[in-house]
């Protein structure tokens, strides 16, 4: 997931399975492990908002505005974190938008980040070789839109 506020983590609704799931656990990378309740769930987007009972102590990312075809996105590699992973924006939609990156197995609910490193949606899937598991250079994400975040 992504910390979008003091109290707030955006993640892909499938990784917390929110239909049956009303808490889970988040390690953050400093070694915390906090529980998070389940907040708001936009299924048709795979997006849930999750808060802290406490600060999760991380600053929010700066959000950037809406990507176009042919911008630059990134997000992390593997998971845990083993770096990162860019590719360019291949189309855009109100709901949806892919993006010619590796997205791997572990990355649902990561952060996708502009050239300027600004925040600008969540990962939710990508294309995998049904053989070896590999990513095969598509990733898909839901946008990011002012109602996700804490403050709407």
């Amino acid at each position: 997931g992504v910390v979008v506020g003091k109290r707030h983590v955006l993640t892909a609704a499938h990784v917390v399975d929110c239909e049956v799931v009303l808490t889970v656990r988040a390690t953050f990378a400093d070694g915390r492990t906090l529980r998070l309740k389940v907040e708001k769930v936009w299924l048709s987007r795979d997006v849930a908002r999750l808060e802290s009972s406490e600060d999760v102590g991380t600053a929010p990312p700066i959000v950037g505005p809406s990507p176009r075809i042919g911008d630059v996105a990134c997000s992390a590699t593997g998971m845990p974190a083993r770096g990162w992973n860019c590719g360019t924006v291949e189309t855009v939609a109100p709901d949806r938008m892919t993006v010619g990156n590796m997205v791997w197995r572990g990355n649902s609910g990561a952060g996708l980040y502009d050239d300027r490193g600004r925040l600008v949606g969540v990962v939710v899937a990508g294309y995998f070789n049904t053989l070896t598991g590999e990513p095969l250079g598509t990733g898909f994400a839901s946008p990011l839109r002012g109602e996700f975040m804490p403050w709407k």
